[in-house]
């Protein structure tokens, strides 16, 4: 897929701007791994040093180079839950980006991550995958998350 269509397909803002990332079922110390990893990227970080247990329930921002692109939210240590900013994917390169941390992340993790339409509905459209040691897909046909069956809650 080119940029536009993947724009097109996964960072539309026509009905929101939100884009819902989420992985299921993390280990144990998954969330120290994901944060050890973002401070430890270049172009993604935190402006904050936070300590993860101390601080459920709460939302880190993460950004990307001088944009806060991400927001990562504290509510499940068995959950991975994040939102994209679609207003600052606004070229290849920074999708791209997102894609390599996504890709790394599910790696480090061994667990599969989904960019998601809506995580509140009950079955919400899969955008794109990221599944461990294979390369980032963006789905062409239709695939729903099946909350019933993936929900640790």
């Amino acid at each position: 897929m080119n940029w536009e269509e993947i724009r097109k397909k996964i960072y539309y803002v026509d009905d929101d701007y939100i884009r819902d990332v989420i992985s299921f079922h993390l280990q144990d110390g998954a969330w120290d791994s994901i944060y050890k990893h973002i401070s430890n990227n270049t172009l993604f970080h935190i402006k904050d040093d936070m300590n993860l247990e101390k601080n459920s329930d709460a939302i880190i921002t993460i950004f990307f180079k001088d944009f806060p692109l991400l927001r990562w939210y504290l509510n499940n240590e068995k959950i991975l839950e994040m939102d994209i900013d679609a207003r600052f994917v606004n070229s290849e390169s920074v999708h791209l980006s997102i894609c390599k941390l996504f890709t790394d992340i599910s790696n480090l993790l061994s667990n599969d991550i989904y960019i998601v339409d809506d995580i509140i509905r009950e079955h919400p459209l899969v955008l794109m995958e990221f599944i461990p040691m294979k390369t980032p897909k963006v789905l062409k046909h239709i695939k729903y998350l099946d909350m019933e069956l993936d929900n640790c809650w």
